[in-house]
Formats: structure tokens, C-alpha cells, sequence
């Protein structure tokens, strides 16, 4: 009876894992609005994992609770990114964000 009662207890938390959570690989500061005129500039400045270099991207993944237009800057993010296949070297997608 007692391996019974283990066994159902071991389902019941392994149904229960949530499987959704997201694992964020890197940590960032949303800087705001770059204002220069370059062909590669005028999108968003965000700084990852304290790196000295600054990346860009154009828009946060649909159904972000972010609203960059009302945002304080800067802004600390978790996220998972990637490098953009475009012209502009500095340029990233990101994939997932959480304040």
C-alpha cells in the first residue's frame, strides 16, 4: 500500500511540473532610443550581460508585458536573443523578455 501511495504521490508532481518556464540565458539594461542618423541606427539600445558593447533591436517579442513607450530608462531585462541576419552587425532579435 505504501508503494502505492509513493508512486501516486511521484505522478501527481510530475504532472504537475510546469513546462512552460522559460530559462532566460542572459541579463540586460534597456538604454532607450538610439538618436543617431546612420543607416544602422535609430532602434533601441540595449546593453547585454555587461558587455562594453551596445546592440539594437527594433521590437520586443509579441505578447511582452513592456511597454518601451512609457518605460523608465534604463531598464533592467532577462532575455534570450539572438544575432540579427540583416546589414547591420549590431543589430539582435530577442526572443523572450521578462522584467
Amino acid at each position: 500500500m505504501k508503494n502505492i501511495f509513493f508512486i501516486f504521490l511521484l505522478l501527481i508532481a510530475i504532472l504537475s511540473c510546469d513546462d512552460d518556464t522559460i530559462v532566460y540565458e542572459s541579463t540586460g539594461q534597456i538604454l532607450g532610443l538610439d538618436l543617431a542618423a546612420c543607416p544602422c541606427c535609430g532602434d533601441w539600445l540595449i546593453q547585454i550581460d555587461g558587455e562594453e558593447s551596445l546592440y539594437q533591436f527594433i521590437e520586443l517579442p509579441e505578447g511582452s508585458d513592456i511597454d518601451l513607450t512609457i518605460a523608465t530608462f534604463p531598464l533592467n531585462v532577462q532575455l534570450n536573443w539572438a544575432f540579427s541576419t540583416g546589414a547591420c552587425s549590431n543589430h539582435i532579435i530577442i526572443e523572450d523578455i521578462t522584467l
